[in-house]
């Protein structure tokens, strides 16, 4: 046959790297470039300067190559040809044709099966069977014959999954017309019509000769790898037979396309031998060897629960392990054990720096959790960076961390993939499938499809047991082990040592990221020119520190119909692609050093991970003390006895710059609210780094002094504030986060030194919130309302009259939401409060004339000073009670105190909430949000209010603030958010909200003494 007369189609499957041999120095007329770029992607022109560094093109050469092939002379398109010629799937293309040629001419009768798109490759399949049965050559195993019928379902289903859906549209298109004939147009219809011979089937990929490449890669991996397992197993055999007590040389079945395709289209096999199931891994079992050996260790050496080792062949190649069968447990103690093992594991894991055990890595063989992939130990993050930040300095130490292991929870758009991932019956997700309703009617939808459920987790009479109420157990389990290393530390560095020169996968993307660009890539827009398939695939490209060498390998793999893999040798610092071209230096380190590290920082390491391990499970104790602590007792207070402020102080300074981190003029530190899932300390202000200059602003406000590094710090926080550009979705547009934060911080600033950058600053910030609720933003009552609080000093400080109407602008949608959903469900969750509501409508008074804002504020005062609404307990606003304990009563103190005068009536609603904050009980914290510095900052505002003395109140406050110091002279800190191993720095539950608070009373102690 033949193939030339296909020229101009098949030049198209060329890729940008192959193509440009020929095309880099053909001039073309045209910006080809400017094109390429319009074309939607998520790279940045800053990006695609880089793309091109690691290309290895210059503009003018890469514009060259990506120019359309029609217009080409015809010796260039002759030698685009030859190009194609050369390459390995056109030579099995090529082989395939001569090979029906040669049993039929040109023509050959088309065998119908199934009545589906699979009919489409039958003449594939076929041939595909006849030349694994050539290339097999067995000696000491039989094949049962239904194998190579699961086989040719297997390649069928492989070719079906990267062409569905074009075929589908090409169905359907054709469909239109022929239906006009005949009335009636079927599958079988179309396979006849357009794959019943090897002429047709060419034919039709004319058009979409990317997807004939495509198909054809596909074959060729199948066939090849098909072809290579069957030979290792019968090679194997005699081995096999011993180590598993197999009596009969029968292959009765065979499983492919277990997890995802790497390496030519290699994927884990399961097979069976008369009820022995094993499994075939295509990679080295030295890395799985190695582990088991650690295994073990622990088992002889220590007094951990003894691990589970699983019986496996190890070969250079290849692996064949025992199939681990889950099992089920019989009593509670079965599960109890279970999750303490997991404790153990995660510990080891952590050692070592694993990741990605995911929910499919782990099986639950009854009380033994059961590792059956271990490629991912030794995980290296450690890109060659100048650039880096402080969030990167964080993003490290999560990713070096016991989170990064996998086995906690890991998040992928919604769905938990961790290790210990419970499926609910009804998890279900979108997914595109492709209906079969009849042989007449076949199409896409989107349903919804059945997450499949995993054999992680335990089982105990019939029922999955997560790990809820088993979290101690996962706790005791990871000490377990961390403390058996650390007096065994360098034995334990000796028995890794094994590791060294083994290889280990580095996964620089999620493989979802691959998968779903794979799937994506299916359609048949992409199927036409191999340009357009490499922009789609361009979306890729994400750069690793300085790294970015690796994305041309990752086109490689995509284009072969793999997901891309990469490697390390534990002691080396270079990365290795599929086809194990080395790419020098590409990590600062090799994950042996990091290893290293590791454990000789195990001490300080251990505290850090016990306290992520604690967040991830959800039981991070919210403060240091038990119920029978010195603490929780608070019975210091001697009026006849000193405290100092001063030793307070510097206790939170070194503690917030311990735990501080700095980078390229950035700053940040390690979150560890177990509230929130994101580890990142932001420039917010209730959990961010917006706070600490405020504390800093406070402090030089009041004449206290502070070092210069802590003063440096600050000006970075606020460098970054006024820098700041973009909002990830954590950074609420709130008083408290996100840009009306780091607004209210640069209005603070320039308050006290003017400066025209830092008023543009202002300016910019106020017109970035302007443009969000331009763009329809859905915010909340009170997100608007801590918004105009702060907008208010925005104005007055600017008097940037776009400021003003910003404000009434957003007054009015506060107005028209509060007619919605009613003053009694403004305050949902006791977070902010009414208050916030009052003090925006008495800011919008203040600065607008608008009579509208003044009857709001005058109605939620009504609203809130009612005596309905006021019991012995506090505050009742709907279905929510303002109380002490929560410190919410304080708070809405805090304004009522603001909106009321002495010669006004409503005046005593203070006298009322001052009697239930003095009547209050010892706070169990001492915390800012709902502790004792909640109470201390409303009673000193209280003093400051009524300008003069009140002893009871005054009595409250020193008893207080001494409290505080003998807290720290006694217990060695406060009672804010820690777990003996790490302390909360944030403003809501940490030390800067008890520094604030500290601040408030030397300020209020130096006004009396000037009295």
């Amino acid at each position: 046959m033949n193939l030339k007369k296909y020229r101009e189609s098949l030049i198209k499957v060329l890729s940008i790297e192959e193509k440009a041999e020929v095309l880099k120095s053909v001039e073309s007329s045209n910006d080809n470039v400017e094109i390429w770029k319009s074309i939607k992607s998520r790279i940045t022109e800053k990006k695609f300067e880089h793309e091109l560094i690691e290309l290895g093109y210059s503009y003018n050469e890469f514009n060259n190559i990506i120019q359309n092939t029609e217009n080409l002379s015809d010796k260039i398109k002759e030698d685009l040809y030859e190009l194609v010629v050369k390459q390995n799937w056109f030579e099995l293309l090529t082989k395939i044709c001569k090979f029906y040629e040669s049993i039929d001419g040109d023509k050959i009768i088309y065998k119908k099966r199934n009545k589906s798109i699979s009919d489409c490759f039958r003449l594939l399949t076929e041939w595909c069977i006849i030349e694994i049965e050539k290339n097999v050559s067995l000696n000491y195993i039989i094949i049962d014959n239904s194998i190579y019928n699961k086989i040719e379902d297997i390649i069928s289903a492989e070719l079906v999954n990267v062409s569905v859906k074009t075929i589908v549209y090409e169905y359907n298109e054709t469909k239109k017309d022929r239906k006009k004939e005949s009335g009636r147009y079927t599958i079988d219809n179309f396979v006849e019509e357009k794959f019943s011979t090897i002429e047709k089937f060419l034919d039709f990929f004319v058009e979409y000769p990317v997807l004939l490449r495509r198909i054809m890669q596909k074959v060729k991996n199948l066939v090849s790898y098909i072809t290579e397992v069957l030979n290792n197993i019968d090679s194997e055999f005699k081995c096999i037979k011993e180590k598993y007590m197999i009596n009969s040389n029968k292959l009765l079945a065979m499983e492919f396309g277990l997890g995802d395709s790497h390496n030519l289209g290699r994927t884990t096999v399961i097979i069976n031998f008369e009820g022995v199931k094993l499994v075939y891994k295509p990679h080295s079992g030295e890395l799985q060897n190695a582990y088991n050996e650690v295994l073990m260790w622990f088992n002889v050496h220590t007094k951990v629960l003894p691990f589970y080792i699983t019986n496996d062949i190890y070969r250079k190649e290849y692996t064949i392990c025992e199939f681990v069968e889950p099992d089920i447990c019989n009593e509670k103690k079965e599960i109890e054990r279970f999750y303490t093992r997991i404790g153990q594991q995660l510990a080891i894991l952590y050692l070592i720096g694993a990741s990605d055990m995911h929910c499919e890595n782990i099986i639950a063989k009854g009380e033994n959790p059961v590792i059956i992939d271990h490629e991912t130990l030794f995980n290296n993050m450690k890109f060659l960076n100048d650039d880096k930040n402080a969030f990167d300095e964080v993003a490290e130490i999560i990713m070096e961390s016991v989170i990064n292991s996998g086995i906690l929870s890991v998040d992928i758009k919604g769905i938990d993939y961790g290790a210990l991932a419970q499926r609910s019956d009804d998890e279900k997700i979108k997914f595109w499938v492709c209906t079969n309703k009849d042989d007449e009617n076949i199409y896409f939808e989107k349903l919804d499809v059945q997450l499949k459920k995993n054999n992680n987790l335990p089982l105990l009479k019939g029922k999955e047991i997560g790990k809820d109420g088993y979290e101690n157990n996962i706790l005791n389990g990871f000490k377990r082990v961390m403390e058996c290393v650390c007096k065994e530390k360098e034995s334990f560095i000796d028995l890794c040592k094994q590791f060294k020169k083994c290889e280990v996968r580095i996964v620089l993307q999620a493989t979802q990221n691959y998968s779903e660009l794979l799937q994506y890539a299916s359609h048949p827009k992409y199927m036409c020119d191999m340009l357009s398939l490499e922009k789609l695939f361009e979306n890729l490209w994400m750069q690793h520190g300085k790294q970015g060498r690796h994305y041309k390998y990752e086109l490689m793999d995509m284009n072969n119909c793999d997901i891309p893999i990469f490697y390390a040798i534990v002691n080396n610092n270079s990365l290795f692609t599929s086809n194990r071209t080395e790419l020098a230096d590409y990590f600062s380190c090799s994950s042996w050093e990091l290893f290293l590290n590791r454990l000789n920082n195990l001490e300080n390491n251990y505290k850090l991970q016990y306290t992520l391990l604690q967040k991830q499970l959800g039981v991070l104790s919210e403060y240091i003390f038990e119920q029978n602590d010195i603490r929780s007792q608070r019975l210091y207070y001697n009026s006849n006895e000193n405290f100092s402020l001063k030793e307070m102080l510097e206790y939170i300074n070194e503690m917030v710059k311990s735990k501080i981190i700095i980078k390229n003029n950035t700053v940040s530190w390690i979150n560890i609210e177990d509230s929130d899932k994101n580890f990142y300390a932001y420039t917010n202000y209730l959990n961010g780094t917006v706070a600490f200059a405020y504390y800093v602003l406070h402090c030089k406000k009041i004449g206290i002094e502070v070092d210069e590094v802590i003063e440096n710090y600050a000006k970075i926080v606020l460098s970054m504030c006024m820098k700041k550009e973009k909002y990830t979705p954590v950074e609420y547009n709130t008083y408290y986060n996100g840009v009306v934060a780091n607004l209210g911080l640069v209005c603070e600033y320039y308050e006290r030194n003017s400066d025209i950058k830092v008023k543009e600053a202002i300016i910019s910030m106020c017109m970035f919130i302007e443009a969000i609720h331009e763009n329809d933003k859905e915010y909340s009552v009170l997100e608007m309302s801590s918004q105009i609080e702060t907008l208010e000093k925005a104005f007055l400080l600017t008097r940037d009259f776009r400021i003003q109407s910003l404000c009434e602008n957003i007054g009015e949608k506060i107005i028209k939401k509060l007619h919605k959903i009613g003053l009694e469900n403004i305050s949902s969750e006791n977070f902010i409060g009414i208050g916030n509501v009052i003090n925006s409508f008495r800011a919008l008074s203040h600065i607008s004339s608008e009579n509208i804002f003044k009857q709001i504020y005058d109605e939620l005062i009504n609203y809130v000073l009612d005596d309905k609404k006021w019991n012995e307990n506090g505050f009742i606003d709907g279905k929510n009670v303002y109380t002490c304990k929560d410190g919410s009563l304080q708070r809405l103190g805090e304004i009522i105190i603001a909106i009321t005068e002495k010669d006004d009536k409503k005046y005593r609603y203070n006298e009322i909430i001052k009697k239930l904050v003095l009547e209050n009980n010892i706070s169990e914290n001492d915390t800012v949000w709902n502790g004792e510095t909640a109470t201390l900052k409303y009673l000193i505002k209280y003093l400051n209010k009524i300008n003069g003395k009140d002893i009871e109140v005054q009595n409250k406050i020193e008893k207080i603030v001494y409290d505080l110091y003998k807290g720290l002279k006694i217990n060695g800190g406060f009672r804010v958010y820690d777990n003996n191993y790490w302390t909360s720095v944030n403003y809501k539950d940490g030390l800067l909200g008890v520094a604030s608070a500290l601040l408030d009373y030397y300020e209020l102690s130096a006004k009396n003494l000037n009295m």
